[in-house]
């Protein structure tokens, strides 16, 4: 759903670097986006009852000209990018699916049972319905060895 987005966010950085090194300025590095939250859910096809978020939460590493340049290719197709997802905890051993790789930068997103243990920990109350029915579907054992980790008590929040 997003590669269209981040095929035109390469060549974007193509020009840009190209001009810049034409008049001698600093190109974009690679870098690396690294998508969390539900919008991670929804591309990698989880099959719960995800509601349409217009935000893509993503660690970025690179600088705010790339980042807007982001969110300006995302608002052509009704989402935007949300600047404080840097803020967003994930566990450290977070594993990621790499989706899209160019000369520029990658794309990778979290595995699903990371994004389902952070909002777990972090927002409980918000994200009850989705984890209710995530657990409702036959977890997997990666989630319960996270939440044990990182002391979410699910049987008390099935309660």
């Amino acid at each position: 759903m997003l590669e269209p987005v981040f095929a035109d966010l390469d060549q974007w950085v193509e020009a840009y670097n190209a001009d810049v090194l034409r008049d001698g300025g600093q190109h974009i590095r690679h870098f690396e986006i690294k998508v969390l939250g539900q919008t991670a859910l929804a591309e990698m096809k989880v099959e719960l009852d995800l509601f349409e978020t217009q935000d893509l939460d993503a660690y970025v590493t690179c600088g705010e000209t790339v980042k807007k340049k982001l969110d300006a290719l995302l608002r052509k197709v009704n989402k935007r990018f949300d600047f404080l997802s840097h803020e967003i905890w994930m566990p450290k051993e977070t594993q990621y699916t790499l989706v899209f790789e160019s000369r520029h930068f990658t794309v990778c997103i979290a595995q699903p049972e990371y994004v389902l243990i952070s909002k777990a920990i972090k927002s409980p109350g918000k994200n009850r319905p989705l984890l209710l029915e995530y657990l409702s579907k036959n977890p997997s054992k990666r989630f319960f060895d996270l939440a044990q980790q990182y002391a979410f008590d699910v049987e008390k929040f099935l309660e």
